[in-house]
């Protein structure tokens, strides 16, 4: 729920004294009360309510805050995708992955963001390279940043082969269909 605030009203028990814009004199500064945390929180929570929810024609809702959830009869982006530049891996392919037990999976091949990833059967061992936003090949289910493999390219520069050090959780930097 949206909390709106409202001016705080002066609260006479509260003991505080308006500071003036100049320089106060040290009489002032004496009668100026510095407040804690807890007490400001305070002072907060018993002022500020939530508005009433209310309905409006949509030019005039400039400047509103919708009141309730308003779901989508469709995913967008409709598919899984990247959260970042790597590799789309299999989790269960890594979960021996360590620094003394490195795991090496083969490179499939490439997704870039925009493309819809072509023939990517899931085949035990491999890894796809994928850029952010690119939609994650079926059957992967996590992905790896490319700061965190060490990857042997071909003479070309495309990558062949990557070793991991880590295991990869399911939906690590996965971003689900519709988020």
């Amino acid at each position: 729920m949206m909390l709106c605030p409202t001016p705080l009203k002066r609260k006479q028990d509260a003991g505080l004294t308006k500071p003036s814009h100049n320089k106060p004199s040290q009489t002032q500064s004496a009668q100026l009360l510095m407040i804690n945390y807890s007490n400001a929180l305070q002072i907060i929570v018993d002022t500020v309510a939530p508005l009433p929810a209310e309905a409006t024609r949509l030019e005039n809702a400039m400047g509103a805050v919708v009141a309730s959830d308003l779901p989508s009869p469709a995913a967008v982006p409709p598919f899984d995708n990247s959260a970042m530049d790597g590799f789309a891996v299999r989790s269960a392919d890594t979960t021996a992955a360590t620094e003394d037990n490195p795991c090496q999976l083969t490179v499939a091949g490439l997704v870039t963001a925009g493309e819809t990833p072509g023939n990517t059967s899931s085949e035990a061992g491999t890894a796809w390279e994928i850029m952010t936003g690119a939609p994650v090949p079926a059957g992967y289910d996590g992905v790896i940043p490319i700061e965190q493999v060490n990857v042997e390219r071909d003479d070309k520069g495309k990558p062949m082969v990557i070793t991991l050090t880590q295991s990869v959780a399911t939906g690590r930097n996965l971003r689900a269909a519709g988020d």
